[in-house]
Order: structure tokens, then C-alpha cells, then sequence
């Protein structure tokens, strides 16, 4: 099987880079490429091994390369270089799938599979995609039923995945994520794209419920993108269901992985925010004592920022001292708490706050991560900007750029 794949690959190759118009086509589908497997021969172990062999093959010859669009249309500028690929992605999809089939409990499945993951198909019809190298106006088609049979193939291989013992615990939590964050990004798309979406759809309880064991069963695991994940069932739940994002916060503060409790107890400290005037004291680089408190009756900013480090923090600085300028006399104030982790940094912010006229007060321990209010909030990320009310009350924290003039002149009346 090996020769027939290289001698496959390698003509698809030299035909895509030297060929003319009038070179044959390829087949359409890629069952019609794929030399079929030797039967199936369960009582054979050496059978596993020699197909598992040319698999390994394949995935040592094959580049890491997902061949995706994620428009409806494929674009029609792909070289001869792209069709090789998505033939190679197609055939290595296909053969690993049928070893999967045949031989269901064999370990090496989950290696086919983490491969597969990273080299992706686009699924689309490669007579056409051949066409489109010569032909502009060509636009290749996608095989929607060759897509929608391997995403029901896929939906088994994962759920088994993560359930296996065998599979290695870093595919079972990636895939783990990815079922739990499949719905969660088509809503994502649609709100990005104003389309509707149908909400219904959303099992945000079941949802919460596949995050807390995945919690449960790896609670050493910390990475962003499952702080991410978790921020965004939690996000999601608010907009459609907010009961359940309480009980999804409660839930996750007793769940054993420490990155996921830290997120709700932070989830949970915004959201009590937004019920209670927040708290918040320090002294400023200048001196000042500054307590929230003393505020009350006015409109205050809360800029969580990194000064040494942060390009996007510099460029809100026009637009902020623009609005503290107009609206200050007429009751707003800002608060910056910096998102620094040497305490080294301590006279460069300060020389940097004097030149660059920021003259509302600033917060600095250099403590980075550990500064009780970006703890305190779970700031992962900066700018982050927190808009109070004259009663203290969190109301906004998407006020950035041209968002924080209007809002500031809704609080104060000026209308």
C-alpha cells in the first residue's frame, strides 16, 4: 500500500506543477483514490501491525497542515502544492478511520486520531479543485456528505476517546474542550456574523455539567484556553440563561482544578460587583489615598493596565485623557491599578505616568498576577476597563476606545 500512496501522491504532485489544461482529472471522490485495505483479519495481529505501519508512514510523510476555509466557498488561488495536501489529509483520514473500525481497541487509534486532528481535510471535490488551477472562474465544490459522514464517525471516535483510559490524557482533554466548546463557538459565529441563532439549541446546563468533570477527572491541568472556554459557557450562559450561569459559577468554585475555581470565584466577584458597590483602597504612586468609597457620587473608570509591556494599554491613553478632561469637573474620575510584576519597575512607571500627563492616580506593588484587585477579578488581560456608577456599581466592561465617551455621558445625564 505504501507504493501505491507515494506513487499516488508523487503523480498528483508532478501533474499539479507541470501538466496542462488538458491533463486528466482526478477522481471526485476519495474512496475512488484510495486503494482499498486488505481484508480484515481480527485473529492476525501481525495484519494490525503492517496496516498500522503504512499509517505511520503516512503521518511521518505528511505535513502538519490543516486544508480549511471557512467561507462557503474554497478559494480558487490553491497551488498544485494545497491539492497534494488535501489529497494526502484525505487519505490519511480515510485509511486511519477503516484501521479504527477494524481493530476499535487498539491504542495506536488515538495516535491516528491526534494526527488526523492537525492535518484536516476541507472535504472538497478534487476534480474541481484540479480545474480551479487553470480555470478562475472554477470554484471548487465541498462534499458535504463526505464531511457529514466523517463528523458522525468523529462525534464516536472522540466521545470513546474521552472515556478511554488508553488515549493519552492531553488528546482526551483537547477533544474534551472541543465538545464542550463546538456550540459554544457556532453561537459565537452567529452573534459575530448578526445571524440568528436559535438558543434552544444550547444545552448550557449539560454544557456546565461536561466542565465540571473534565475538571474533576484532570485537576492539575491550567491552560488559557480552558480559563477561555470557561469564561465563554459562562458569557454565553448570562446572555440566555442566567440561572444557569449562577449555578455555574457556584458549581465551579468547589470544583477541584484550581484554574477553574480561581475563574468562578473571579467570575463571581464581577458579577457581586454589579450588585454592590465595589471596594477597593491602595496609595497611588503620588501619595494620594484613594478609597472607592469616597467616591460615591461619581462616575469612575477602574483601568487594570501593564505600563512597562502593553502596546494596546498605550494606545487607549489618548482617548482617556481626552474623556477626563471633558468629564472630569462634571464628576468622573479614573483609577489605573498596573498590572506589573517587577517591583523594579516602580520609578520607570512613575516617570512614565508624569511624561505622558496621566494625572489621575495609579496603583503600583510590581506584584503582577498576585496584586489582590487583578487576583481579586481574575485579569487575565489587559486593557481591561470596569465602569462605576455614582453608587459604585459595576455597570460596564466594554468601554474601550470610542465606547467610553457615550457611556460616561449616559451616567452623568448628558444625554
Amino acid at each position: 500500500m505504501r507504493t501505491g500512496l507515494f506513487s499516488l501522491l508523487g503523480a498528483v504532485w508532478l501533474t499539479a506543477l507541470h501538466s496542462a489544461p488538458e491533463a486528466p482529472l482526478l477522481a471526485g471522490r476519495i474512496d475512488n483514490v484510495l486503494r482499498p485495505m486488505p481484508p480484515v483479519a481480527p485473529d492476525q495481529p501481525e495484519h494490525a501491525d503492517r496496516t498500522w505501519a503504512e499509517i505511520a508512514a503516512m503521518i511521518a510523510s505528511t505535513p502538519a497542515l490543516s486544508v480549511t476555509d471557512s467561507s462557503p466557498a474554497i478559494k480558487t488561488s490553491w497551488s498544485g502544492y494545497i491539492l497534494v495536501q488535501e489529497t494526502a489529509n484525505r487519505i490519511l483520514r480515510e485509511t486511519g478511520l477503516r484501521f479504527a473500525q477494524a481493530y476499535p481497541e487498539d491504542p495506536r487509534v488515538w495516535t491516528w486520531l491526534e494526527s488526523s486532528l492537525d492535518r484536516e481535510p476541507a472535504y472538497v471535490d478534487l476534480a474541481s479543485v484540479w480545474q480551479a488551477q487553470f480555470d478562475p472562474l472554477v470554484i471548487p465544490a465541498r462534499e458535504a456528505p463526505a464531511a457529514n459522514a466523517w463528523q458522525i464517525a468523529f462525534d464516536n471516535l472522540r466521545d470513546r476517546c474521552i472515556a478511554s483510559s488508553q488515549a493519552p490524557d492531553s488528546l482526551r482533554i483537547r477533544l474534551w474542550m472541543a465538545r464542550i466548546g463546538a456550540p459554544l463557538t457556532a453561537e459565537s459565529w452567529a452573534r459575530a456574523l448578526k445571524k440568528p441563532f436559535d438558543a434552544s439549541t444550547l444545552d448550557l446546563e449539560a454544557l456546565a455539567s461536561d466542565l465540571m468533570a473534565l475538571g474533576e477527572q484532570f485537576p492539575t491541568y491550567a491552560d488559557d484556553k480552558l480559563r477561555n472556554l470557561a469564561r465563554a459557557l459562562i458569557a454565553c450562559a448570562n446572555r440566555y440563561a442566567p440561572a444557569v450561569a449562577t449555578s455555574c459559577r457556584a458549581r465551579l468554585t468547589r470544583s477541584p482544578n484550581t484554574m477553574l475555581r480561581h475563574l468562578a470565584e473571579a467570575e463571581q466577584a464581577v458579577a457581586d460587583a454589579r450588585k454592590h458597590p465595589m471596594v477597593m483602597r491602595f496609595t497611588a504612586l503620588d501619595g494620594t489615598k484613594v478609597d472607592l468609597e469616597q467616591l460615591r457620587g461619581k462616575v469612575v473608570l477602574i483601568d487594570f493596565r501593564g505600563v512597562t509591556w502593553c502596546g494596546a494599554c498605550r494606545e487607549e491613553e489618548p482617548t482617556m485623557k481626552d474623556v477626563y478632561a471633558r468629564y472630569r469637573a462634571k464628576g468622573f474620575e479614573i483609577l489605573t491599578i498596573t498590572f506589573e510584576n517587577k517591583p523594579e519597575s516602580r520609578e520607570f512607571v512613575r516617570t512614565y505616568v508624569k511624561e505622558r500627563g496621566l494625572s489621575w492616580p495609579h496603583s503600583f506593588d510590581g506584584a503582577g498576577s498576585n496584586n489582590p484587585y487583578i487576583q481579586r477579578f481574575g485579569i487575565v488581560s489587559v486593557p481591561q476597563h470596569f465602569l462605576l456608577d455614582q453608587a459604585g456599581l459595576l455597570v460596564s466592561t466594554d468601554v474601550r476606545g470610542p465606547k467610553l465617551e457615550p457611556a460616561v455621558r449616559r451616567l452623568l445625564g448628558l444625554r
